[in-house]
């Protein structure tokens, strides 16, 4: 009987343990799916088309997304344009990003820092 006593704490101390996992894990989830709304711009509707070549790229310390510097060469030549963008990237589109890669685009024409990149094309 004293026996019994002595463990009755550990049944209801692994139930708390279990909820607190479940709701940190829900929590988490919550978080990584507000974090990539956040840097989605939308599509560009009527937008210019552009090439944008990588500049640099590097972590920003969040699930798959990257601080991109890009330079759009719009397709009818009239100007070039240094942006920075946060984009969440796969591991394979974060892999061709390198310096001096080219991707097809589309800014907006009011906006030009507004850009979409094609970057799995």
């Amino acid at each position: 009987m004293r026996r019994r006593l002595h463990f009755s704490w550990m049944l209801p101390a692994s139930i708390v343990a279990v909820l607190l996992g479940v709701v940190s894990g829900i929590t988490w989830l919550v978080s990584r799916l507000i974090d990539a709304d956040q840097f989605d711009q939308g599509e560009i509707s009527d937008g210019r088309p552009c090439i944008a070549t990588v500049q640099s790229i590097s972590d920003t310390h969040k699930a798959d997304v990257y601080r991109v510097e890009l330079r759009l060469h719009a397709y009818d030549g009239t100007e070039e344009v240094d942006t920075v963008v946060r984009e969440s990237l796969t591991p394979t589109e974060a892999g061709l990003a390198i310096p001096g890669a080219e991707f097809r685009c589309v800014t907006d024409p009011e906006d030009h820092t507004h850009v979409e990149v094609f970057w799995s094309e």
